[in-house]
């Protein structure tokens, strides 16, 4: 049991900090900033509407379970509904682009990080496809290099700067398509 309330920690710990480009004051405003983004979360009958209902409905089964381990914390995400809102798009859109989300900032969650190292983040914000994703890094002394990363369901690529084997200067998606299933394979991963 141990072993499940750390995992469930662990998912709640990468939900609440995963990468955000705005930290909104109250739950409220997060809500009212996610139906402006997104408008077919006001429409009761939508699909977006319908996904987000089943991502709360998650989100407080998750948070029960860690309710009764003991193990709460007294932390409040004000900016829940955004992100909800944002996995719910990222699962939803055509648009495999709309999947990912990129934070451009300083690094700091290295200690030995200079002040003023730069961290450009990357992530999948879907939890159900695969984004295939071209991207065009720029370095300092104005050299490009084409990479294409696979971005599974949640998967997150950093560059900081003082970590590369050339000084970046810039990371930018170029193309980005949605990873086609195998349709020869069976539900449970085997062939």
């Amino acid at each position: 049991m141990k072993t499940i309330s750390n995992a469930i920690i662990l998912v709640l710990c990468f939900t609440a900090c995963i990468c955000r480009a705005q930290q909104f004051a109250s739950v409220e405003a997060a809500q009212a900033a996610a139906i402006k983004k997104y408008p077919d979360l006001s429409k009761a009958d939508s699909a977006f509407n319908k996904a987000f209902l089943e991502k709360v409905a998650e989100r407080k089964a998750r948070l029960e379970v860690v309710k009764k381990s003991g193990r709460a914390s007294s932390y409040i995400d004000t900016n829940w509904p955004m992100d909800l809102a944002f996995r719910v798009n990222a699962n939803l859109t055509a648009n495999a682009k709309e999947a990912l989300f990129v934070l451009r900032g300083s690094d700091d969650s290295d200690p030995k990080a200079a002040k003023d190292a730069m961290q450009i983040t990357i992530t999948n914000y879907g939890d159900v496809r695969t984004v295939l994703a071209q991207l065009k890094i720029t370095y300092l002394d104005g050299t490009t290099k084409l990479k294409t990363v696979e971005f599974g369901p949640g998967y997150k690529e950093m560059y900081r700067y003082y970590a590369q084997d050339k000084d970046f200067r810039d990371v930018e998606i170029l193309s980005a398509n949605f990873k086609l299933q195998n349709t020869a394979t069976e539900p449970n991963g085997q062939k």
